[in-house]
């Protein structure tokens, strides 16, 4: 997949009656469904913003920010749930997970993870 660290590019393609979207990634994988390009078939290259971003962590864990890679397109669940994830830590406290977002105004959520 070619990211240049704030893009991704999602191709769509009008076939027939249906849309199909995937990124190149998704086109070169081994298990994607097969869809020929038939006369009239229309496709599209959308380029979708993304931007590097952080997590900090506080609370019952060791305070940390962890950077979230936009080559790897990484979510919040990745940061939480994976084996060397924050929540991964014996001391979490998984029912006490507040996620704030935005900045004007901020938005706050809690989640019982």
């Amino acid at each position: 997949m070619k990211l240049d660290g704030q893009h991704i590019n999602r191709i769509v393609l009008q076939h027939a009656k249906r849309k199909y979207s995937f990124t190149l990634h998704d086109l070169l994988e081994t298990t994607s469904a097969r869809v020929y390009l038939q006369s009239g078939d229309r496709t599209t290259v959308e380029r979708l913003g993304y931007k590097s971003n952080k997590v900090f962590v506080l609370g019952s864990v060791n305070p940390n920010i962890v950077n979230i890679d936009p080559e790897i397109r990484q979510i919040l669940a990745d940061i939480l749930f994976t084996s060397d994830g924050v929540l991964s830590a014996p001391g979490a406290n998984r029912s006490e997970v507040d996620l704030l977002r935005g900045t004007d105004p901020v938005v706050a959520y809690h989640l019982d993870a």
